[in-house]
């Protein structure tokens, strides 16, 4: 147990000075994003934009899907933003002992708080900012991806659709009332 607290404080600790060399080396600026990778970013106490100050780019015809996890140490969440609009939160999390840096490793654990947000065909400007920092320094990841339409028509298996002989009777017989109907109808107006 005292070795697992010595390892997390030890990483906390790394990560903090890796993020305080970073925040030192400037002021937010833009990056642009390519689909397909993980990229991370630097963040502090809560309500604070997270450096590198937001990830510009723009998703083609068919959208794109974004996601945001934390990682190294657990208990952090995120809002997401773009344009200054929120698109919303990543999964609240309790604290815990959990260690990874690697993205995915920290997306697929329930243990991190992590999110994913469907993207219409446009460009983007996201940014983020820590909801819950209990450490008020930390690392993170974004990425995006192209959404995947099908290049292929569906292959016709030789099977044809043909309707059940109970459908079939069901709407002849639907058919049969709503004529008695209509003539019923037509009768008792001649009548009168």
């Amino acid at each position: 147990m005292f070795t697992s607290t010595f390892v997390k404080k030890l990483s906390i600790s790394a990560v903090g000075a890796a993020c305080l060399s970073l925040g030192a080396a400037g002021s937010a600026q833009a990056i642009t994003l390519s689909p397909g990778g993980w990229n991370d970013f630097i963040f502090g106490d809560v309500g604070e934009v997270a450096n590198p100050g937001t990830f510009d780019f723009t998703v083609p015809k068919q959208g794109g899907i974004l996601k945001v996890t934390d990682a190294y140490s657990v208990g952090d969440v995120f809002d997401i933003f773009n344009l200054g609009t929120l698109l919303g939160g990543t999964s609240f999390v309790e604290q815990g002992e959990s260690i990874t840096g690697d993205p995915d490793k920290a997306y697929a654990d329930s243990h991190y708080s992590s999110g994913r947000f469907v993207l219409a065909e446009g460009n983007y400007s996201i940014s983020i900012k820590p909801s819950v920092s209990p450490a008020q320094i930390g690392k993170a990841y974004i990425r995006w991806d192209e959404a995947i339409i099908p290049t292929e028509p569906p292959t016709d298996n030789g099977v044809a659709s043909v309707p059940e002989p109970s459908s079939v009777l069901s709407l002849l017989a639907l058919g049969a009332i709503g004529i008695v109907s209509n003539l019923k109808r037509k009768l008792q107006i001649k009548a009168e």
